[in-house]
């Protein structure tokens, strides 16, 4: 199962956020959900980086010290769109959160950690 993502996870995230993401991953495969996870914690350097360059991006990126990928209770997870409620519910089940105005960006519900 996935191992590789796992791997991702655990050196990008808080470890607070792997047993949510790690069980929903795998939910996601029991469902035949193609998914990919595209992003996990980040620097304020990469966030930086993406925010410079937020323009030509399909997604939105929030200022540096103003995202939770930054604190590593966010990960961006890639999904076709006809798949995506499916995938939301299986996420949000597993105590993440989801906006429509960032349809990769699931975030950990759970727990609150400063910037």
């Amino acid at each position: 199962r996935m191992i590789s993502t796992v791997q991702i996870l655990e050196s990008r995230t808080c470890p607070e956020l792997h047993p949510f993401v790690q069980e929903a991953l795998f939910a996601l495969d029991d469902a035949s959900i193609p998914h990919r996870l595209t992003s996990t914690g980040r620097s304020y350097v990469d966030q930086l980086r993406l925010y410079r360059t937020r323009k030509k991006r399909r997604y939105p990126v929030a200022r540096p010290g103003h995202s939770k990928h930054q604190t590593g209770l966010a990960v961006d997870l890639v999904v076709f769109k006809r798949y995506r409620k499916s995938a939301v519910q299986i996420m949000q089940e597993n105590g993440m959160i989801w906006s429509k105005k960032d349809p990769v960006h699931f975030e950990l519900a759970m727990v609150e950690k400063e910037l």
